[in-house]
């Protein structure tokens, strides 16, 4: 993490939390005591020696919830560990896959869901509530945070700088697109000079 981090890069710690497998909806039971000493413990590295600053909740169910509602995020990464970031869901499917809420969600730490619909369960229900609003504030003050503080807005980051292999690749576009205009234009002279010269014999 502190790797990447020192790069401008913010990568996702996954997926937060319990989550053994890549299945949806399995309920993992555990006791506290095994989550802290076992499972929680490499995100907790990640965010308190790491200082990751983005986090993807699993699909998986933490007893009866879904993960991404459960609010581990806030509890436990944010008020215990000091994690500032971003939390999103894992795929989330036009509705949701049929267990994940944005309302839930938002409501558990959760700060952007991880689809391409923008209906359903995928939004938030009522964007006047003023508890909605209140979570919406929370997830885009996350979301900025996490984008402020990487290579993004830090010019001399490494994220910034252009990488020589594409510096290369732009060289070669413009001399193939100038070499393909190049000889365009000398088909077209050619054309043009040999109607010139049918048009003048055929005069004679």
């Amino acid at each position: 993490m502190a790797g990447a981090k020192s790069k401008g890069v913010y990568a996702y710690i996954k997926h937060f939390a319990l989550y053994d497998a890549n299945a949806m909806m399995v309920s993992i039971w555990s006791n506290e005591q095994a989550a802290r000493e076992v499972y929680l413990r490499p995100f907790e590295m990640a965010v308190e020696q790491g200082k990751a600053d983005a986090t993807m909740v699993g699909w998986d169910y933490i007893g009866t919830k879904w993960s991404g509602e459960q609010g581990w995020v806030n509890t436990i990464m944010r008020d215990e560990w000091g994690f500032k970031g971003m939390a999103l869901t894992d795929s989330f499917g036009a509705d949701g896959r049929g267990f994940m809420n944005a309302n839930n969600a938002l409501q558990g730490g959760v700060d952007a869901m991880l689809s391409t619909y923008g209906d359903g369960d995928n939004v938030v229900k009522d964007k006047s509530s003023a508890t909605s609003v209140k979570w919406l504030r929370n997830a885009s003050k996350h979301i900025l945070y996490t984008t402020v503080n990487s290579g993004a807005y830090d010019a001399n980051s490494d994220a910034q700088k252009t990488p020589a292999w594409k510096t290369a690749m732009i060289i070669v576009d413009v001399i193939t697109a100038i070499l393909a205009i190049g000889f365009e234009v000398v088909i077209v002279r050619r054309y043009l000079k040999r109607k010139k010269e049918g048009t003048t014999t055929s005069a004679e």
